[in-house]
């Protein structure tokens, strides 16, 4: 039998050797910079992060009553590969610009949302993610701009600045928006938990990437740095600060 030598929408994941292949490229494209510097294509450290990885799937099996034949490829997008297993989806990729956020409602709760990583040559690991399923959006038929506004402006009510506002970076609620299963404590997550009292109900909006969330408001170089590159949310959160801080103006 021929085993994986890509991730693509026909790979077919049959057993844990699949997986351990899957995970070892998306390990080798996510961290090539730091494979090819050091010239070791899988030390112990990175057979490790790749362990604890397929440690993941194996809590997501056991919560699921899932298999290897259940894990669904849904695609790539900027930093992550994305699995689905039954009602769950798995997030593989490359370590966050926002390292911690603090919990909030509008953020699709993560029952694990942790990076894996140590300090080779350059630092490298990956970064996992796994939440509920939602319906995602992907275009203006399924979300308004004025949504996606009114989603930003709830997190600059609490003092968060939500940054890669983008249609396919939000999805709405299958169900209300809370963690119905927590991983062994190995898996810490990286982000400040507490209460949540506002719960977002099935159909409400939040958003997926929990990347680029600041507390108070982005800094204006990370504005500068991505200026010109093809970040389209430069010119969306430069509209919507411009009508926060009008209709906070109007409020007072």
């Amino acid at each position: 039998m021929s085993r994986i030598v890509d991730v693509s929408n026909s790979v077919v994941i049959n057993d844990a050797i699949d997986l351990n292949r899957v995970i070892e490229i998306i390990y080798e494209r996510i961290n090539s910079r730091a494979i090819q510097k050091s010239g070791e294509a899988l030390s112990d450290n990175r057979k490790d992060i790749i362990y604890k990885v397929l440690s993941v799937f194996d809590q997501v099996f056991l919560h699921e009553g899932a298999s290897y034949s259940d894990i669904e490829f849904l695609g790539r997008g900027a930093t992550s590969y994305v699995f689905a297993v039954k009602s769950k989806v798995v997030k593989i990729g490359s370590s966050r610009y926002t390292k911690n956020i603090r919990n909030n409602p509008y953020i699709l709760q993560p029952v694990l949302r942790k990076s894996f990583d140590f300090e080779g040559p350059i630092l490298e690991g990956l970064y996992v993610e796994v939440t509920d399923r939602v319906k995602a959006c992907k275009t203006s038929k399924d979300v308004s701009d004025d949504e996606l506004y009114e989603l930003y402006a709830k997190f600059r009510d609490i003092d968060l600045e939500w940054v890669d506002v983008d249609s396919r970076n939000v999805g709405r609620l299958l169900q209300d928006n809370i963690i119905n299963w927590k991983l062994p404590t190995v898996f810490e997550n990286d982000f400040s938990s507490g209460e949540i009292s506002d719960i977002q109900k099935a159909g409400d909006l939040v958003v997926l990437d929990t990347d680029f969330i600041y507390e108070g408001k982005a800094p204006d170089e990370l504005f500068n740095m991505y200026e010109d590159e093809e970040w389209d949310f430069i010119p969306i959160v430069r509209k919507f600060r411009e009508r926060y801080e009008r209709e906070k103006a109007r409020k007072k």
